[in-house]
């Protein structure tokens, strides 16, 4: 395992309560993240965005675990309560098109880390990019 619980709890203190995370789902999520988060990707940084992928679906796991069916955890814009009406403003820390992500800080901290590598002067052409089309009796076939 590349990221032990130990590495975690050092980066991410919030989590060391093992009865709110138990070892095996924090285990699930960061073998989870080894599984899904390449090092050709992250390089040197793949060790943070790891721990940033499971802190991100423990919290998610938080809400399912207060045992309130359909919870939302997308930030609140307004609430009323009688007569007194509280609203924020959510822009402010919500990335566009982010979806789930935005809903705890540590995935808009993975989400910020993702939209960094993918910015600059990169190309990866898919394999369709040199895929040579062929038409058939039926016209275009890929």
């Amino acid at each position: 395992m590349l990221v032990t619980r130990a590495d975690f709890e050092a980066a991410f203190p919030e989590f060391r309560d093992s009865t709110k995370f138990p070892d095996a789902s924090v285990d699930l999520w960061l073998n989870d993240g080894e599984t899904v988060l390449s090092e050709a990707s992250f390089g040197t940084r793949r060790k943070l965005a790891i721990m940033l992928y499971a802190a991100h679906n423990l919290m998610l796991g938080q809400v399912t675990a207060s045992g309130a069916v359909g919870a939302s955890f997308a930030p609140t814009a307004s609430k009323t309560v009688g007569p007194v009406s509280k609203s924020y403003d959510t822009g402010l820390t919500a990335y566009q098109n982010a979806g789930v992500w935005n809903a705890t800080p540590y995935g808009q901290r993975f989400w910020a880390m993702i939209r960094g590598l993918t910015a600059g002067p990169f190309y990866r052409p898919s394999v369709k990019a040199f895929t040579v089309p062929r038409f058939g009796t039926r016209g275009f076939i890929q």
